[in-house]
């Protein structure tokens, strides 16, 4: 967790701070993960501030950025480039997520045999779809995407409901793996993974 949180105070401290300072998280990543220890820390050390947190899929956080939303963002790596600051701060590998309903999943499965699954995914703008586009291009497999949703809960539900599968870090779904409604198969040979960076706007201070 501070993992996320300290260099988001680093980067806070060079910029000019509003009265409200928005955050932006990955939504994937969930309240433990993100929001919580970086709330806990930017609140302690900038008391003065009213925090307004927003969450979304990559290609939110990245508008909201362009549009002045947000003073700061945790998001995936691919939407980087020349118009944002950008820290890594963590490499996470994803996983193979269905209902506690469909057929049990082995602890690992190959990346090759998403071809056989039908998947619920964001659309295409979205980082995290383009990773699975890349992992799948690279391996020269077809997708079968059977339902696009670009809400982290209308993905979370529709897998619950066993309604298709979807691709996800663990830490995303860590509730909904304790009580028994989502499962997880690591994806490997190869592994996918997603890096998360710490990212301002370039027409700002670094």
């Amino acid at each position: 967790q501070r993992v996320l949180a300290e260099p988001a105070i680093e980067r806070a401290h060079a910029l000019p701070l509003q009265p409200v300072f928005g955050v932006g998280v990955w939504v994937p990543l969930g309240d433990h993960a993100a929001r919580q220890p970086l709330a806990r820390e930017l609140t302690s050390s900038f008391p003065n501030i009213k925090l307004r947190f927003m969450e979304g899929f990559s290609g939110h956080l990245l508008e909201w950025l362009d549009a002045g939303r947000l003073d700061l963002a945790v998001l995936y790596q691919g939407w980087s480039g020349g118009r944002l600051h950008a820290e890594h701060l963590i490499d996470e590998r994803l996983c193979l997520v269905s209902s506690k309903k469909a057929k049990k999943l082995k602890p690992k499965t190959p990346t090759a045999e998403l071809a056989d699954v039908s998947l619920i995914l964001p659309s295409a703008p979205h980082g995290l779809r383009r990773l699975v586009d890349l992992a799948a291009a690279d391996l020269k497999i077809p997708l079968k995407i059977g339902i696009e949703a670009d809400s982290f809960e209308s993905i979370l539900s529709l897998v619950k409901d066993n309604l298709g599968s979807t691709v996800l870090p663990a830490v995303s779904i860590q509730d909904e793996l304790t009580r028994g409604q989502l499962q997880a198969s690591l994806l490997v040979k190869p592994e996918v993974t997603r890096s998360l960076i710490l990212a301002t706007p370039t027409n700002r201070p670094p």
